[in-house]
């Protein structure tokens, strides 16, 4: 691999790490799910939860990927009416705009905090917080929704695709322990909630240049 290869690879893992960041700010069923656990149990409490979101995104992101690239193996050799980096661009732009317009109209979390329900967790609680941090995650439609739409465009080959798989699961444990550690801290998750909105939009504005600068390469 070339320097200048290895510098376009670097950008669009950054251009995907920054888009992933902006659906992990949307308040969706991860984050709804952590910052109530938070505002229950403590950092500590929400720990297992947060370590099963990451599992859950990975395997979900792996999921994907594997399902596209074969897609676009079994498609390579058939007669198309539309090129397949059209088609998958196009499709990708549309997902994103989707997700933009759902994340500047998400309505702000419902959490209510209570320190005294916050106790340590037995084994089998913290395994079953991790199970069902797992399948919030792997079900997640936002998080589906945004890998589709990379998959689809910008990260339809090569092996940037493969190492943002392994982006996902370690920015997404990252993520939970900050919201975890916003919303365990009554006065933290006052200020979380005040900024909700100014939030939503700009990872809505966002997530739609992400759209725009997908569909500039069909155009240039």
């Amino acid at each position: 691999m070339s320097g200048s290869q290895a510098t376009g690879m670097g950008w669009v893992l950054l251009h995907f790490a920054l888009g992933y960041l902006a659906v992990n700010a949307v308040p969706g069923p991860n984050m709804l799910a952590t910052a109530t656990l938070a505002a229950l149990r403590g950092l500590r409490g929400v720990l297992p939860f947060c370590l099963g979101i990451a599992v859950g995104a990975g395997l979900l992101a792996a999921t994907l990927r594997l399902a596209f690239a074969l897609a676009t193996e079994m498609a390579t050799g058939m007669p198309l009416a539309i090129p397949l980096d059209l088609a998958g661009r196009s499709a990708g732009a549309v997902l994103l705009l989707l997700l933009a317009l759902q994340a500047m109209t998400a309505p702000p979390p419902a959490v209510a905090g209570s320190p005294a329900a916050r106790q340590p967790l037995s084994a089998r609680a913290a395994g079953m917080a991790f199970l069902a941090g797992a399948l919030t995650a792997a079900t997640n439609p936002i998080t589906a929704t945004y890998m589709a739409a990379q998959f689809l465009g910008p990260l339809a080959d090569g092996v940037a695709a493969w190492l943002a798989v392994l982006i996902v699961p370690a920015q997404a444990m990252a993520w939970g322990m900050l919201v975890a550690a916003l919303f365990s801290r009554p006065a933290m998750r006052r200020v979380a909630l005040a900024r909700h909105r100014m939030v939503c939009v700009a990872s809505g504005l966002a997530l739609a240049a992400m759209a725009v600068a997908m569909l500039r390469p069909l155009f240039g």
